[in-house]
């Protein structure tokens, strides 16, 4: 899952607090600075928590605009290039990464690592076949 935190004005700085927790809010998963545009915060593993909340704040001084918005995206393992599908061109991102250096995925790496493994290799590229091609095994969802 990734959360964007953009502001409207550079004078309105911005906290975000994102607090994961299983079965009670127990687990800060990572407190964010967010100061000009857009920024995101990158949740791993994200199946296996019951619940997310997001605590914005300001933090400004002097505050001049408290526009603000929150928007949430679940990245699908498997989506390596971030088309919102997973299928063959995904496959061809991640083949395109491992043999010719190509870019990594988009908007995070951990989009390709098909398996959860902790890395990108060959291995995510067969399982990625093999779910597209023959209806093997989904992408891991996070979960080791």
């Amino acid at each position: 899952m990734t959360y964007e935190v953009p502001t409207r004005r550079q004078l309105t700085e911005w906290a975000l607090t994102v607090v994961a927790s299983r079965g009670s809010f127990d687990s800060v998963v990572t407190t964010f600075n967010v100061n000009n545009g857009a920024s995101k915060i990158f949740i791993p593993f994200i199946g296996d928590y019951d619940q997310i909340v997001a605590i914005p704040s300001a933090i400004s001084l002097t505050p001049v605009d408290l526009s603000y918005y929150l928007s949430t995206v679940v990245l699908p393992y498997g989506d390596a290039n971030y088309d919102r599908l997973v299928n063959v061109g995904d496959i061809t991102y991640i083949i395109n990464k491992i043999f010719k250096n190509g870019p990594p995925p988009l908007p995070v790496w951990q989009t390709g690592d098909v398996n959860c493994d902790g890395s990108l290799n060959v291995a995510d590229a067969v399982r990625l076949i093999n779910f597209v091609f023959k209806a093997g095994p989904a992408p891991c969802a996070g979960r080791r």
